[in-house]
């Protein structure tokens, strides 16, 4: 994928020189010029990795880089305090990510920003390190019941439940109890590369790998260890916690991004949903301005089929923080179940989708059912057979006694498209289109269902729609324009 030069250079100024693929070094004196510093180092803030590159272009003279630097000291200060509590207590508590990878796999911690403070404890030590944080003085972000809190340490651990606390002095803490493998995680996380990959993989695929410091201690990462990680064992361990498609996605965005060897196993691993992902990732990347799907999304995509029930049905059902606040307010349980319900309604539908009438959810429902038929011809019939009876189909059909308009038309298009959008699989255009002749056919409305062409930078791509009476329908109905519509005598 074609990046900004800013973006380019600012990857490859993300890694220590010893640790930078080969090649990577070379013109860097060019990047390093006057002219194109300033909008290096503002790229290298937007990607997180702004103490490398800063390092590489102007030392450590940088006033972030000595900012980062005195906050991530602060930060292993705080650490060690906490750390010190839960000990004291006898609660055992490994520090992952933060201060300590940084120390581990840069060539010192100024080398990468750090944010908070990541803790992982047995599940069963969860609640009493809660409450001796708690009792330390460190303020959680939601005040806890004891049923909420039992049910948040009982949420399933593919959902990565955590506990967060702020510190008198401001440091956010994390207490996490998701080691892969179901087991505590060692004091050194190290010592198990393979668990502590699994968990680096996952943490930066839940966040769609918002930013590239992630990317650059995977990196980093397999560079030292990769030659003693048992890649079997990696990927068997990936599998069994529900994040084979997370570590694929992951370490194929290393490749991409660094040009590094690719792991051991990652092509047989690269599924069709991994790769969409990492074409995703790289947009946003790429993109400032380009959307980001919505995390619940994000995880239902990563998620084995076998995981995706349990993880809708636990996002649907009130959170464990909604139990908190109805036993403050001595609310019944439905009523819990009830708002919850209302805050998904208003928080996550989308406008229009609230605003449908009667009429428009048995044209959505309609839709979604007439694309599934739609899809199933799409995969058994020979293309041309399909498209000749659709366009006989079509031409069978006598208008109708009611007068459609455009507007009419085009609110079923994009109801069409609304059904579509929420398909457990992928819907292609000529899906869309066929299903959307179909229905409108119904209702003796005649369309033309188009299929074109175009050149995109010697590529040949194509692309189905619908018209009526020379007008297209669906969004965005300029889309078509930029296709020269094939002769229908080529279907015959």
């Amino acid at each position: 994928m074609m990046r900004m030069p800013e973006t380019a250079g600012a990857l490859r100024l993300a890694l220590p020189p010893a640790f930078a693929p080969a090649g990577q070094s070379a013109g860097l004196d060019s990047l390093a010029a006057a002219p194109r510093r300033a909008a290096l180092l503002a790229e290298a803030e937007r990607l997180g990795v702004l103490p490398a590159v800063a390092r590489r272009l102007v030392s450590d003279r940088h006033p972030r880089v000595r900012e980062i630097a005195a906050r991530n000291l602060w930060l292993a200060r705080e650490q060690g305090r906490v750390l010190k509590l839960l000990a004291d207590a006898g609660v055992r508590a490994t520090a992952v990510k933060g201060v300590n990878l940084a120390r581990r796999l840069y060539p010192d911690a100024s080398w990468r920003e750090v944010d908070d403070i990541d803790l992982l404890v047995d599940r069963s030590d969860a609640a009493r390190a809660c409450a001796v944080l708690c009792g330390s003085g460190l303020t959680p972000n939601h005040r806890w019941t004891p049923e909420a809190l039992s049910r948040q340490l009982s949420r399933p651990l593919f959902l990565a439940p955590e506990l967060v606390f702020t510190s008198p002095s401001g440091a956010m803490v994390e207490l996490h109890w998701d080691w892969p493998g179901g087991r505590s995680a060692p004091l050194d996380p190290f010592v198990q590369p393979e668990h502590y990959l699994v968990y680096l993989c996952r943490h930066a695929a839940k966040h769609f790998w918002s930013s590239m410091k992630w990317l650059c201690d995977l990196q980093l990462f397999v560079s030292r260890f990769g030659a003693t990680v048992d890649w079997e064992l990696f990927w068997r361990v990936a599998g069994e916690n529900g994040a084979e498609t997370g570590c694929a996605a992951s370490l194929e965005l290393c490749r991409r991004a660094f040009g590094g060897l690719p792991a051991p196993g990652l092509a047989q691993r690269l599924s069709r949903n991994a790769r969409k992902l990492v074409n995703q990732a790289e947009s946003v990347i790429s993109n400032p301005a380009a959307d980001r799907p919505h995390p619940v999304w994000t995880q239902i995509q990563l998620a084995p089929w076998r995981f995706r029930p349990a993880l809708v049905r636990t996002w649907i059902l009130p959170q464990p923080q909604d139990w908190s606040r109805a036993r403050e307010q001595q609310q019944p349980s439905w009523q819990t179940v009830r708002r919850r319900f209302g805050h998904l309604w208003q928080r996550w539908a989308f406008h229009k989708i609230r605003k449908l009438s009667a009429k428009d959810w048995g044209i959505l429902l309609e839709a979604y059912f007439t694309l599934i038929a739609a899809e199933c011809a799409r995969r058994l019939v020979p293309a041309r057979w399909l498209l000749r009876a659709a366009k006989g189909r079509l031409s069978s059909r006598e208008a109708g006694p009611q007068a459609w308009t455009l507007e009419q038309l085009r609110r079923i298009a994009w109801l069409v498209e609304a059904a579509a959008n929420r398909q457990p699989v992928t819907m292609r255009c000529l899906t869309r289109s066929i299903a959307l002749s179909w229905m409108l056919a119904r209702r003796g409305v005649r369309p033309a269902l188009q299929i074109g062409v175009k050149n995109d930078s010697g590529k040949l791509q194509a692309h189905a729609w619908v018209e009526w009476q020379g007008h297209a329908l669906q969004e965005p109905v300029n889309q078509a324009g930029e296709y020269v519509a094939l002769d229908p005598l080529a279907f015959r």
